[in-house]
């Protein structure tokens, strides 16, 4: 069931993702000298992970798939039960780690 809650987060997942494909069209030199474009990279990556890790969860809930211990260990729930190949997962649990925090935090 695809909840009003579910909905908007899509939409600032796809919002998050057009901010970071803009930036990808700046050139190496002038992103390096620019740290308020590198500022707004950063808090829109967060963002778009806090947004994937978000609905893995209520993914995860709705299934009633084993509850994650970490946000890392969301991407493990996501393989072990076949949503998403190794290869991305291993790179969602990646960014998803880099936030090192648990979910009981």
């Amino acid at each position: 069931m695809v909840t009003p809650s579910t909905l908007k987060r899509l939409e600032r997942a796809r919002r998050t993702v057009a901010r970071l494909e803009k930036a990808l069209e700046i050139e190496d030199q002038q992103y390096l000298r620019d740290y308020d474009l590198q500022s707004i990279v950063e808090r829109n990556l967060q963002i778009g992970v806090e947004t994937v890790v978000d609905l893995a969860q209520r993914l995860i809930t709705l299934k009633r798939w084993r509850t994650p211990n970490s946000y890392g260990d969301v991407a493990r729930v996501l393989e072990e039960n076949r949503v998403l190949p190794r290869e991305l997962c291993s790179q969602l649990e990646d960014l998803a780690s880099l936030r090192n925090m648990s979910l009981s935090a």
